[in-house]
């Protein structure tokens, strides 16, 4: 069974345990969902400022700004917490992914301005 299908029976079972009227709006779930969205960002953009003191802390231990190992340890980590809510281990990889894209490009971006 695909990922698709697997959603699908997921919100098909949720379904009958939501009583009709304790059932929302469609815009009141679509105004949670975006106060969420925008949590994340800005997580996300909390999480990029912090490359900055990551390459100072790689700069005075000699490290390379793509740590793979690191890089593995944050995989594996997310891995698991993934596996641990029920959340999609390979979305929440490729999402980790980008992320660690992100703050990689940022510590490039900042030591292109130092030079």
């Amino acid at each position: 069974m695909d990922r698709l299908s697997r959603q699908k029976l997921i919100i098909r079972g949720q379904r009958s345990l939501i009583k009709e009227e304790d059932t929302p709006s469609i815009d009141d779930v679509r105004e949670e969902i975006k106060k969420i969205d925008d949590a994340i960002i800005q997580l996300i953009v909390e999480r990029v400022n912090l490359a900055e003191k990551v390459l100072k802390a790689k700069k005075k231990a000699n490290l390379e700004i793509n740590d793979e190992r690191q890089s593995k340890i944050v995989l594996e980590r997310v891995t698991e917490l993934a596996n641990n809510y029920n959340l999609d281990e390979d979305t929440i990889r490729e999402i980790f992914i980008k992320l660690i894209e992100m703050n990689i490009q940022k510590q490039y971006d900042l030591l292109n301005k130092i030079k």
